[in-house]
């Protein structure tokens, strides 16, 4: 069972090693096996670990030849042994895979020492993963994992010491067997031996050397007879009854037992020779026990197919001991005649297969060859057209109905429909940073073929012609743009002089961070047009605020190789202005780029080119997720706006299987899930005529399309990329063999007649940096404080006596020192120039740091992000010369590179008693103290990730827990939180007062009047008042402090919410959709907190808001 797990791991191109350990080699022996069977597991064991070995390459060949193996199959004395610590440090493991010892299985003492191997290898810090539970879906392979604890426990465990089992003193006949004559020695081709006749003659002459006797003389004799019928007989050829009864049973066994003990001495003697180590033994196939017992039972009777002298020679030298004549009875076969033909048993011929071709898979077909079926005459066949009639979704209703007036959606879906809108633009505007959610998308104009030809014509007309003159609609508008220019230059003159007012009072603000935010503020609520006459005038008086001398004098500038370009509103870098090239020669393009590197613009230019091009033409965006498809629905919301001339037509829509907005035939940019575009694509409906929707798909955009290895949808998105009927886009930013997915995605696109590009960028836009973060351990929390700071990016762009982020170094934070973890340590600039610094530190006379790479030589007058990057590449290979030579001052390096122990006195909130102060868990008071740091240095909003859902619910509801247990606190000790509420009561008893006066007012003038008509008179003398009055006295009355005070909303010091992105009023509305929803009020309080939990199990709406 386990190796068939091993063969469906190696399908699979995972790159896994065998481990043995000579001193537990008992778990290979069954708990429940008898104590005269013990030796077979054994030698079973090392037969196994002979036959996964791969030989070592000899001195003649190349050991990076790809002809020869990787290693395989490892023996180590034990677990602490000093040959598997230096193979650690050879091959650095990802986890260890091993059986999770069920007590099933294994009985009290087994399950223990099985136990604490897992205790030893987590002890290494290796994660353990059981292949007992490992399921093996498509191409991918789950198993569970245990990862090693963080504690400083640790159990002591201690090693068994293997009991050494007899061998019978083979050695020294094993040392004679050189100098004597072996004439059934045969070197196979290759590095394969046979070492069946070596082991029977080792094993049969120690015997008869220990335990001379006439009873071996002839269980010898029999085992080599059985010794020569396994050479010239096939496996299937070999079936005997097992024997029932023979004399000396126990004496039988105990031969074996010899045999086995010398055998596996034998074996493991051979691998640790020079030459064993570049030999691959052939061990598979030494003894047939049931062979054996036929023969020893029919010794007298035996025909031989071959003569047994060779072996009985050898022996007979060995040991002096002559076996032949325990075999005077037995005939050998003649030899048959080469003109005869034997007659065997001839295995059924397979049945024959349907042949199969395709231009797209014979390539990956072509190894695999089978006998096919001849095809018959396609002409003689009779077709018979297939129609699909019926939706596989509802066989009662056709797919293509006919004279079929659609009703118009009714209230409710008219009403879902609009509440999604809704969503969408509040959606776009957040991600655009829209000030008062209004967003201004680009208007896209379609652009005819005719117009730039009408365009040339028009300006080589002759001189001697008239221009023709202006419409009176043309005139009108030129009037119109005038008398707007001319009211935009009055409203320029007005805000300037409002500017210049706002500057005197920003000056009077002592505090630049404050008059920083105050600047921003106002200019986050100035108008579009207001920006365009004093947007400049507001950045250079911000730049004003935040210039001063930088303290070093190398800093990289983030520029690249970009270059203008008129098709984007940005300089795009080459990569990007080969794929906007790629686009308009209308070519496939699968895109390899780390996140943030500039993906997204590929999908909005296509967009652009599909909606100037007509009305009808149709580009689809393909999405895993359904958080995704809102995300790009925004997006496309705030980018882009168009008027078409029939209704039923948009820019976009959404269709997945949960919700619809917009009708997914109707729009030009349709943004839809994998399952949902393989259902459109293969509809009758669909593809009938020119104009349907499948034939006006123009692009294809495939977003994460490495989820085509994913092992549940994968499928689909491998169906969809054969299927597409248009040029693609294929967007990644984690292939892991590019190259290859390259090769399949260019043949596919080639049989459709499209052409493929690939274009891969390597480097990030935006650096990410690694920190350490220490939580404290001893003072209360009591409220968040106002933080007042400057935006500087970066938790270590702040100093002070609490520093509780450490900067984590890549090549710092390297475990396993390999050329592959080099790699793919990603250095920014200021990380390339410490990491320089560090190693002219700690050069030494043999190892210096190459001259070319100091920074005035590696780097030009003008840093630019390519500079850096390419200095980064030369410091990684000088690195890695010291890295491969364990007498180089790499250690040195590495521990100077690793963040320094932080020590923090001061503390945010409780510490809990019942954990561990060592290893702080996610759970506990940490978190919240990892939010309030964040928000001091303004890292907020931010992400707390966990792979549990409970535990993503756990993590809030500690928090939550802490904020309102501080807040009560807080409510119950502060003075000024009581004179507040007094004072607030005392309002409110007041206007309950005042309102009551006023409606007992009305009330009794009303009483007094006898009519209607006494009434109205008294409405008109103004004797009495009326609704109208009411509302002319609320709203001639100042508006108190206290009108917006609501005593049971959180209080701003305990709560994350940012009031200035979101009103109270928008918030509450927005926590009203969720009414209804069977929401636990737990996460309704966290959202008036500004906390938030998501996971894949959380209500669609509550993840939405």
């Amino acid at each position: 069972m386990q190796f068939m797990r091993l063969s469906k791991l190696k399908e699979r191109g995972c790159n896994f090693h065998i481990i043995w350990f000579d001193n537990h080699r008992d778990f290979a022996v069954p708990p429940d096996a008898l104590e005269v069977n013990v030796h077979k597991y054994l030698l079973t064991r090392v037969v196994l670990i002979e036959h996964l070995r791969r030989p070592e390459p000899a001195a003649d060949i190349n050991p990076r030849s790809a002809d020869l193996d990787a290693p395989m199959s490892f023996v180590f004395p034990s677990i602490a042994s000093a040959e598997f610590r230096q193979y650690r440090s050879q091959y650095h493991l990802h986890l260890i895979m091993l059986s999770d010892g069920r007590p099933s299985e294994l009985n009290g003492a087994l399950e223990t020492k099985f136990l604490g191997i897992m205790h030893l290898f987590a002890q290494h810090q290796y994660s353990l993963a059981f292949i007992d539970d490992t399921e093996f879906r498509s191409s991918k392979v789950y198993a569970h994992v245990a990862t090693p604890p963080n504690c400083q426990i640790w159990i002591p465990v201690y090693e068994p010491f293997p009991f050494p089992r007899p061998d019978l003193d083979c050695r020294r006949v094993m040392e004679r067997l050189p100098s004597l004559f072996l004439p059934w020695k045969n070197q196979r081709q290759g590095r394969a031996t046979d070492a069946r006749e070596e082991v029977a003659v080792i094993a049969c002459a120690s015997i008869l050397l220990k335990k001379p006797s006439a009873v071996n003389e002839r269980r010898v004799a029999a085992f080599l007879v059985h010794i020569a019928l396994m050479n010239h007989i096939i496996l299937a050829q070999r079936s005997c009854a097992s024997p029932t009864k023979y004399d000396d049973p126990s004496g039988h066994n105990e031969f074996l037992e010899d045999f086995s003990n010398v055998a596996i001495v034998l074996v493991q003697l051979w691998a640790g020779t020079n030459i064993g180590r570049c030999t691959n033994w052939e061990v598979h196939d030494l003894v047939d026990g049931r062979l054996y017992y036929q023969v020893l039972n029919n010794l007298e009777s035996c025909r031989l197919p071959v003569d047994l002298s060779p072996y009985i020679q050898v022996v007979r030298n060995l040991t002096g001991a002559d076996v032949q004549r325990h075999l005077q009875h037995c005939t050998i076969l003649p030899k048959p005649d080469p003109g005869l033909q034997v007659v065997g048993s001839s295995v059924p011929a397979l049945p024959f297969i349907l042949p199969f071709s395709h231009p797209v898979l014979d390539k990956y077909l072509e190894e695999i060859k089978l006998k096919t079926e001849t095809l018959l005459n396609s002409t003689n066949l009779g077709y018979k057209i297939s129609q699909e009639l019926t939706h596989w979704h509802n066989a009662k209703k056709r797919v293509d109905p006919k004279n079929v007036t659609r009703k118009p959606p009714g209230y409710f879906a008219r009403k879902r429909n609009q509440n999604h809108m809704a969503d969408t633009i509040a959606y776009s505007a957040s991600l655009t940073n829209a000030s008062g959610k209004n967003i201004n998308p680009e208007p896209v104009v379609v652009q005819r073929a005719d117009e730039s030809v009408q365009k040339k014509h028009h300006t080589a007309l002759p001189r001697n012609k008239k221009q023709v003159t202006m419409s009176g609609a043309a005139k009108g508008r030129q009037e119109a743009q005038k008398i707007e220019a001319r009211k935009l230059h009055t409203r320029s003159i007005a805000i300037l002089k409002n500017w210049d007012n706002q500057c005197r009072n920003f000056e009077r603000e002592q505090s630049v961070a404050n008059r920083y935010w105050k600047v921003l503020s106002y200019l986050s609520n100035l108008s579009e047009e207001d920006k365009q006459s004093i947007g400049g005038e507001v950045f250079l008086y911000i730049c004003n605020i935040l210039s001063r001398k930088l303290s070093y004098r190398t800093h990289d500038k983030p520029f690249s190789d970009a270059a203008p370009d008129s098709r984007v509103p940005f300089r795009p870098d080459a990569w990007q202005r080969k794929v906007l090239d790629a686009i308009d020669a209308d070519k496939s393009l699968f895109v390899v780029a780390p996140t943030s590197a500039g993906k997204t613009f590929i999908s909005f230019y296509a967009m652009k080119k599909v909606l100037q091009a007509n009305d009808d033409d149709v580009l689809v965006y393909v999405a895993p997720t359904k958080a995704l498809v809102n995300q790009i629905a925004a997006e496309i919301q705030a980018r882009f706006s168009k008027s078409y001339r029939h209704e039923g037509r948009s820019v976009w829509a959404i269709h997945t299987r949960d919700y619809r907005v917009n009708s997914p035939i109707g729009c030009q940019v349709l943004v839809t899930v994998p399952h949902i575009l393989q259902i459109m694509l293969l509809a009758p409906s669909n593809a009938q005529n020119a104009k349907s929707w499948a034939r006006r798909v123009k692009r294809i955009i495939f977003d994460e399309v490495h989820c085509i290895g994913q092992a549940e949808d994968g499928i689909i998105w491998e169906q969809l990329l054969l299927l597409a009927p248009c040029p693609i886009i294929a967007l990644s930013a984690t292939v892991g063999n590019p190259l290859e997915f390259k090769e399949w995605l260019a043949g596919t696109q080639k049989a459709k007649g499209f052409d493929l590009d690939m274009i891969v960028h390597n480097t990030r836009y935006s650096d990410l940096r690694n920190f350490l973060y220490q939580p404290p351990t001893e003072q209360e929390f009591v409220g968040l404080k106002p933080v007042e700071r400057l935006p500087i990016p970066g938790l270590d762009a702040e100093t002070g006596d609490d520093v509780c982020f450490a900067f984590m170094h890549p090549i710092g934070s390297i475990v396993n020192i390999t050329k592959d973890s080099l790699d793919d340590a990603s250095l920014e600039p200021r990380d390339c120039l410490q990491l320089w610094r560090t190693m002219i530190n700690n050069q030494t006379d043999k190892y210096q740091v190459k001259k070319e790479l100091t920074p005035e030589l590696a780097l030009p007058g003008l840093v630019k992000k390519s500079d850096t990057i390419q200095w980064g590449s030369a410091l990684k290979e000088q690195l890695w010369e010291w890295m491969i030579d364990p007498r180089s001052p790499i250690l040195n390096v590495c521990n100077e590179l690793k963040p320094q122990t932080i020590k923090r006195n001061k503390t945010r909130v409780p510490a809990d008693s019942t954990e561990s102060t060592e290893v702080p868990n996610v759970i506990s008071p940490a978190s919240l103290s990892l939010l309030v740091d964040l928000r001091s240095r303004g890292a907020l909003p931010a992400i707390l990730f966990n792979y549990d859902r409970v535990g993503c619910e756990k993590i809030l509801f500690k928090i939550l827990q802490l904020l309102q247990n501080a807040e009560q606190i807080y409510k119950n000790t502060s003075r000024k939180w009581s004179e507040k509420m007094t004072a607030y009561k005392k309002w409110k008893k007041a206007r309950e007062t005042n309102s009551a006066r006023k409606g007992a007012k009305v009330l009794r003038n009303n009483d007094n009047a006898k009519s209607k008509e006494d009434v109205q008179a008294a409405k008109d003398s103004g004797a009495a008042m009326t609704r109208a009055d009411l509302a002319r006295d609320g709203a001639n009355s100042e508006i108190s402090p206290w009108e917006n005070f609501d005593p049971e909303l959180p209080l701003r010091q305990f709560s994350f919410a940012d009031t200035t992105k979101i009103t109270q009023e928008e918030l509450e509305e927005r926590i009203r959709s969720l009414d209804g929803q069977g929401i636990r009020p737990s996460f309704i309080h966290a959202l008036h907190r500004g906390l938030a939990v998501h996971h894949a199990g959380m209500n669609r709406q509550y993840r939405q808001v």
